[in-house]
Protein backbone atom coordinates (compact mmCIF):
# COMPACT_ATOMS: atom_id res chain seq x y z
CA UNK A 1 0.00 0.00 0.00
CA UNK A 2 1.38 3.54 -0.86
CA UNK A 3 0.20 6.42 1.20
CA UNK A 4 -0.88 9.37 0.11
CA UNK A 5 -0.83 13.35 1.55
CA UNK A 6 -4.74 13.27 1.74
CA UNK A 7 -4.60 9.11 3.58
CA UNK A 8 -1.79 10.40 5.78
CA UNK A 9 -4.04 13.99 6.98
CA UNK A 10 -6.97 11.38 7.76
CA UNK A 11 -5.12 9.21 9.43
CA UNK A 12 -3.56 12.05 11.65
CA UNK A 13 -7.05 13.13 12.81
CA UNK A 14 -8.22 10.30 13.68
CA UNK A 15 -5.38 9.73 15.94
CA UNK A 16 -5.89 12.91 17.92
CA UNK A 17 -4.34 16.13 16.30
CA UNK A 18 -6.12 18.75 14.83
CA UNK A 19 -6.29 22.35 14.03
CA UNK A 20 -4.62 25.06 15.92
CA UNK A 21 -2.14 22.89 17.57
CA UNK A 22 1.35 23.09 18.18
CA UNK A 23 3.29 19.61 17.51
CA UNK A 24 7.04 18.68 18.29
CA UNK A 25 7.49 16.06 16.06
CA UNK A 26 9.65 12.78 16.63
CA UNK A 27 9.72 11.05 13.80
CA UNK A 28 10.57 7.54 11.72
CA UNK A 29 9.81 8.16 7.58
CA UNK A 30 10.65 3.73 7.57
CA UNK A 31 8.26 3.29 10.04
CA UNK A 32 5.56 4.36 7.74
CA UNK A 33 6.04 2.16 4.98
CA UNK A 34 5.68 3.46 1.65
CA UNK A 35 5.04 7.43 1.05
CA UNK A 36 3.99 9.05 -2.02
CA UNK A 37 6.47 11.65 -2.28
CA UNK A 38 8.05 10.75 1.03
CA UNK A 39 9.46 13.02 3.62
CA UNK A 40 8.11 16.17 2.31
CA UNK A 41 4.31 14.35 1.69
CA UNK A 42 4.54 13.61 5.44
CA UNK A 43 5.30 17.34 6.63
CA UNK A 44 2.51 18.52 4.30
CA UNK A 45 -0.18 15.74 5.62
CA UNK A 46 0.95 17.55 9.43
CA UNK A 47 0.65 20.96 8.02
CA UNK A 48 -2.73 20.78 6.88
CA UNK A 49 -4.35 19.11 9.31
CA UNK A 50 -2.95 21.65 11.94
CA UNK A 51 -3.75 24.58 9.36
CA UNK A 52 -2.97 28.05 9.47
CA UNK A 53 -3.16 28.25 13.31
CA UNK A 54 -1.10 26.04 14.14
CA UNK A 55 2.65 24.87 14.44
CA UNK A 56 4.75 21.93 13.28
CA UNK A 57 8.35 21.77 15.32
CA UNK A 58 10.92 19.50 14.85
CA UNK A 59 14.57 18.84 16.42
CA UNK A 60 17.62 19.43 14.35
CA UNK A 61 19.99 18.14 16.55
CA UNK A 62 23.56 18.55 14.42
CA UNK A 63 25.30 15.61 16.39
CA UNK A 64 24.57 11.56 17.72
CA UNK A 65 25.60 10.72 21.34
CA UNK A 66 26.55 13.12 23.58
CA UNK A 67 26.35 16.90 23.40
CA UNK A 68 29.07 17.37 25.45
CA UNK A 69 31.60 15.36 24.09
CA UNK A 70 30.14 17.04 20.89
CA UNK A 71 30.43 20.48 22.02
CA UNK A 72 33.65 19.82 23.52
CA UNK A 73 35.34 18.76 19.91
CA UNK A 74 32.98 21.36 18.15
CA UNK A 75 33.69 25.11 19.24
CA UNK A 76 32.50 26.50 16.23
CA UNK A 77 28.99 25.56 14.62
CA UNK A 78 27.68 26.48 11.54
CA UNK A 79 23.72 25.91 10.95
CA UNK A 80 23.63 26.40 7.30
CA UNK A 81 25.87 23.59 6.45
CA UNK A 82 24.81 20.93 9.42
CA UNK A 83 22.04 18.91 8.44
CA UNK A 84 19.53 17.44 11.37
CA UNK A 85 21.11 13.82 12.27
CA UNK A 86 17.55 12.75 13.23
CA UNK A 87 15.67 12.06 10.48
CA UNK A 88 14.74 12.32 7.00
CA UNK A 89 11.20 14.12 8.06
CA UNK A 90 13.10 16.60 10.18
CA UNK A 91 15.67 17.56 7.99
CA UNK A 92 12.42 18.30 5.40
CA UNK A 93 11.12 20.54 7.75
CA UNK A 94 14.35 22.26 7.94
CA UNK A 95 14.63 23.00 4.87
CA UNK A 96 10.86 23.43 4.15
CA UNK A 97 10.63 27.30 2.49
CA UNK A 98 8.55 28.66 5.50
CA UNK A 99 10.38 27.27 8.29
CA UNK A 100 12.66 29.43 10.92
CA UNK A 101 15.33 27.39 12.95
CA UNK A 102 16.24 28.57 16.88
CA UNK A 103 19.92 29.60 17.37
CA UNK A 104 21.73 27.00 19.05
CA UNK A 105 24.68 24.78 18.49
CA UNK A 106 23.98 21.57 19.18
CA UNK A 107 19.97 20.92 19.39
CA UNK A 108 18.44 23.71 17.18
CA UNK A 109 14.75 23.12 16.36
CA UNK A 110 12.89 24.12 13.19
CA UNK A 111 9.25 25.52 13.05
CA UNK A 112 6.34 26.06 10.51
CA UNK A 113 3.74 28.00 11.70
CA UNK A 114 1.80 30.72 13.86
CA UNK A 115 3.95 30.15 17.14
CA UNK A 116 7.64 29.90 14.54
CA UNK A 117 8.98 33.27 15.91
CA UNK A 118 7.63 32.97 19.78
CA UNK A 119 8.74 29.33 20.50
CA UNK A 120 12.37 29.78 18.85
CA UNK A 121 13.50 33.07 19.71
CA UNK A 122 16.05 32.82 22.94
CA UNK A 123 17.32 29.17 22.57
CA UNK A 124 20.40 30.23 23.34
CA UNK A 125 19.37 32.02 26.83
CA UNK A 126 18.55 27.99 28.22
CA UNK A 127 21.27 27.04 30.56
CA UNK A 128 21.16 23.59 28.80
CA UNK A 129 19.81 22.63 25.63
CA UNK A 130 16.28 21.93 26.93
CA UNK A 131 15.69 24.89 29.44
CA UNK A 132 12.84 26.47 29.78
CA UNK A 133 13.90 29.57 27.47
CA UNK A 134 14.30 26.65 24.45
CA UNK A 135 11.43 25.55 22.24
CA UNK A 136 10.88 22.28 24.33
CA UNK A 137 10.39 23.93 27.13
CA UNK A 138 7.82 26.80 25.93
CA UNK A 139 5.55 24.00 24.45
CA UNK A 140 5.93 21.93 27.60
CA UNK A 141 4.56 24.87 29.75
CA UNK A 142 1.51 25.47 27.10
CA UNK A 143 -1.07 23.62 25.17
CA UNK A 144 1.21 21.92 22.93
CA UNK A 145 1.62 18.00 21.83
CA UNK A 146 4.53 15.88 21.64
CA UNK A 147 4.18 13.32 18.52
CA UNK A 148 6.10 10.27 18.58
CA UNK A 149 6.02 9.07 15.25
CA UNK A 150 7.34 5.06 14.74
CA UNK A 151 9.51 6.32 17.67
CA UNK A 152 9.57 4.99 21.61
CA UNK A 153 10.32 7.61 24.22
CA UNK A 154 13.92 7.14 24.16
CA UNK A 155 13.54 10.18 21.04
CA UNK A 156 11.43 12.93 23.55
CA UNK A 157 13.80 15.29 23.48
CA UNK A 158 10.73 17.04 26.14
CA UNK A 159 11.80 14.89 28.95
CA UNK A 160 14.93 16.56 28.93
CA UNK A 161 13.47 19.11 30.44
CA UNK A 162 12.55 17.49 33.34
CA UNK A 163 15.61 16.56 33.92
CA UNK A 164 16.90 20.37 33.53
CA UNK A 165 14.03 21.20 36.04
CA UNK A 166 14.57 18.55 38.64
CA UNK A 167 17.13 15.84 37.75
CA UNK A 168 20.10 16.37 40.37
CA UNK A 169 22.70 14.67 38.25
CA UNK A 170 22.08 16.18 34.70
CA UNK A 171 24.51 18.84 34.55
CA UNK A 172 28.33 18.83 35.19
CA UNK A 173 30.23 21.85 36.59
CA UNK A 174 31.67 22.73 33.15
CA UNK A 175 30.34 25.39 30.51
CA UNK A 176 30.74 24.81 27.02
CA UNK A 177 31.63 27.76 24.83
CA UNK A 178 32.50 28.93 21.29
CA UNK A 179 30.29 30.22 18.44
CA UNK A 180 27.44 29.35 16.10
CA UNK A 181 26.30 30.39 12.72
CA UNK A 182 22.57 30.81 12.24
CA UNK A 183 20.67 30.30 8.89
CA UNK A 184 21.37 34.23 7.83
CA UNK A 185 25.03 33.94 8.64
CA UNK A 186 25.27 36.03 11.87
CA UNK A 187 27.47 34.71 14.05
CA UNK A 188 26.58 34.66 17.85
CA UNK A 189 28.46 33.38 21.54
CA UNK A 190 27.21 30.46 22.99
CA UNK A 191 27.66 28.99 26.68
CA UNK A 192 25.95 25.94 26.98
CA UNK A 193 25.89 23.88 30.52
CA UNK A 194 27.72 20.44 30.09
CA UNK A 195 25.52 17.43 30.14
CA UNK A 196 26.36 14.34 32.06
CA UNK A 197 28.76 11.77 30.33
CA UNK A 198 27.92 8.45 32.73
CA UNK A 199 24.36 8.26 32.96
CA UNK A 200 22.36 6.33 29.90
CA UNK A 201 18.62 7.34 30.05
CA UNK A 202 15.81 5.47 30.01
CA UNK A 203 13.16 7.13 29.06
CA UNK A 204 10.53 4.57 27.78
CA UNK A 205 9.74 4.21 32.01
CA UNK A 206 7.49 6.95 31.20
CA UNK A 207 5.37 5.23 28.66
CA UNK A 208 3.06 3.00 31.27
CA UNK A 209 2.03 5.88 33.00
CA UNK A 210 1.38 8.85 30.69
CA UNK A 211 -0.70 5.57 29.13
CA UNK A 212 -2.58 5.22 32.44
CA UNK A 213 -2.87 8.49 33.12
CA UNK A 214 -5.08 9.15 30.05
CA UNK A 215 -1.84 11.75 29.07
CA UNK A 216 -0.81 9.92 25.81
CA UNK A 217 -2.85 8.06 23.26
CA UNK A 218 -1.64 5.72 20.89
CA UNK A 219 -2.79 4.85 17.36
CA UNK A 220 -1.41 3.53 14.12
CA UNK A 221 -0.97 5.73 11.04
CA UNK A 222 0.52 3.45 8.13
CA UNK A 223 2.00 0.58 9.33
CA UNK A 224 3.78 3.16 12.32
CA UNK A 225 2.76 3.28 15.89
CA UNK A 226 2.06 6.73 16.82
CA UNK A 227 1.84 8.28 20.52
CA UNK A 228 0.35 11.41 20.92
CA UNK A 229 1.43 13.34 24.46
CA UNK A 230 -0.07 16.39 26.40
CA UNK A 231 3.05 17.83 27.21
CA UNK A 232 2.11 20.14 29.99
CA UNK A 233 0.22 17.22 31.33
CA UNK A 234 3.30 14.86 30.55
CA UNK A 235 5.96 17.55 32.62
CA UNK A 236 4.19 17.73 35.73
CA UNK A 237 3.47 14.03 35.91
CA UNK A 238 7.44 13.97 35.07
CA UNK A 239 8.88 16.25 37.34
CA UNK A 240 6.52 14.52 40.12
CA UNK A 241 8.07 11.10 39.43
CA UNK A 242 12.02 11.90 39.40
CA UNK A 243 11.27 14.48 42.39
CA UNK A 244 10.00 10.91 44.23
CA UNK A 245 13.41 9.02 42.88
CA UNK A 246 15.68 10.90 41.22
CA UNK A 247 17.33 8.17 38.83
CA UNK A 248 13.73 7.67 37.38
CA UNK A 249 15.10 8.72 34.11
CA UNK A 250 18.63 7.80 34.08
CA UNK A 251 20.61 4.64 35.15
CA UNK A 252 24.66 4.68 35.88
CA UNK A 253 26.93 3.45 33.06
CA UNK A 254 30.01 3.01 34.68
Amino acid sequence: MVLTVMELEQQLIAAGLDKGQTVMLHSSLSSLGHVEGGAETVVEAFLRVLGPDGTLCAPNLVFRGSMTQFLRAHSRIDLRVMPSKHGAITEAIRRHPRARQSVHPSHPVSAIGRRSEELLRDHLRSRGPCGPESPWGKIAATEGRIVLLGVGQSCNTTLHVVEETTAPYIFLDEMLSGSVVDRSGREHSYRVQAYTTDRARSFDVADAPLLDRGIMRIAMVGQATVRIIESPRMLNLCVEAVRKNPDWLAQLTR
